[in-house]
């Protein structure tokens, strides 16, 4: 291989997954998987043709028009709902050329995507972002919503409502009186809308922890991301393997002298003899320098070593004990090649953060190898 190191994804570990959240679904209830910033890492053109494989999937949830649009030039035939803002006249053309249901989120937007939608002589699908308190994009239910659903009528010539959702502020370490606090004005805007003479469509509010923590609130669809590959970091309850590792290959092993210096700038100075190994990535291939601060575990041979310091392609473990040689594999996290773990949880931890953190921020240096 000529990379330097690799992601390993065990596609029949992410079947499953898809599988076993599929079964636990409360009738009634569908699956949208978010696939946003290049499926968290695992590669999005993959994934999605994965999800094809699945009847039971209907609809991909996108961040971005240009994620849809790459999806489409791959052949993607689902429904692709993008969950972010269509700001600029190129990507309301762009999506609406190629079926991407949009997000409507101010009573500007609605007017304006009807303005590009007639002048193609096409119909446009949206989702209606309801606001409960992130405060990102949406109508807060009331006066908002009022003035949204104005702009629905307005243009109901060229737009067809097939959905309405919202988004948790916090669910991985949920506070239960703001839970129901926000579900309740989801609902209420629910209600709203069908007041006014206009169908929801399908309804849903839930992410992975909020399905997780809260599965009666699925309502029509749960938008899992997370959960496609990782277990909750908080209370996991199982029917989730981990799916990725990230391996790489040490370039050198060196005694270091107590006292020397080790990377840039003034260095990390070592307070003993150290058995130092060296690995070609570093943080331009996505290695977060809070995770080489807090001196997290990489195996080696089955053992732990500890990362000691990174530059941007390179960093430098501590391998004092461990019998290895340049050559042998390392593993930053996942499964190393003979079936140890080294949980992504646990490395995403060092810094409150949850798993698919670490896969999302891989860049493109980092191979993806499928199996």
């Amino acid at each position: 291989m000529i990379f330097n190191s690799y992601l390993y994804i065990d596609t029949a570990r992410l079947r499953a997954n898809i599988g076993s959240i599929i079964a636990s679904l409360p009738s009634g209830t569908e699956l949208i998987p978010v696939l946003k910033c290049n499926a968290y890492g695992f590669g999005v053109s993959t994934v999605a043709r994965i999800m094809e494989d699945f009847p039971a999937v209907h609809t991909i949830a996108l961040a971005q028009v240009s994620e849809g649009i790459e999806l489409r030039r791959e052949g993607i035939s689902k429904g692709i709902l993008i969950t972010g803002a269509a700001a600029t006249e190129a990507q309301r053309i762009a999506a609406i050329e190629n079926s991407l249901i949009l997000t409507a989120y101010s009573a500007g937007f609605i007017r304006a995507l009807a303005d590009t939608a007639r002048r193609l002589g096409k119909t446009a699908e949206v989702h209606i972002k309801i606001n409960t308190g992130l405060n990102r994009l949406g109508f807060c239910a009331g006066n908002e919503l009022t003035e949204g659903i104005a702009a629905l009528k307005e243009c109901s010539d060229v737009l067809r409502v097939t959905g309405c959702f919202s988004h948790f502020t916090e669910m991985e370490k949920p506070d239960e009186t703001e839970t129901q606090k926000q579900f309740s004005d989801f609902m209420s805007a629910v209600e709203q809308l069908k007041a006014a003479g206009i169908d929801p469509g399908l309804r849903h509010i839930c992410a992975s922890a909020g399905y997780e923590f809260h599965p009666e609130m699925a309502l029509d669809a749960v938008r899992l991301g997370r959960r496609l590959y990782y277990d909750n970091p908080v209370r996991p309850d199982g029917g989730i393997q981990e799916a990725a590792s990230w391996r790489a290959v040490i370039t050198d092993v060196q005694l270091r002298k107590a006292g020397q210096k080790l990377g840039y700038g003034a260095g990390y100075p070592l307070n003993k003899d150290t058995k130092v190994a060296m690995l070609g990535v570093g943080y331009g291939d996505g290695l977060f320098n809070r995770v080489v601060d807090a001196g997290a575990p990489v195996l080696v041979n089955g053992k732990r070593a500890q990362l000691i310091t990174c530059c941007m392609d390179q960093c430098f473990l501590d391998v004092s004990g461990i019998d290895c040689a340049p050559g042998d594999e390392a593993t930053l996290f996942g499964y190393d090649s003979d079936g140890n773990l080294l949980p992504a949880q646990e490395i995403a931890s060092l810094m409150n953060d949850e798993a698919c953190t670490l896969t999302a921020a891989l860049g493109p240096r980092v191979a993806r190898i499928y199996e």
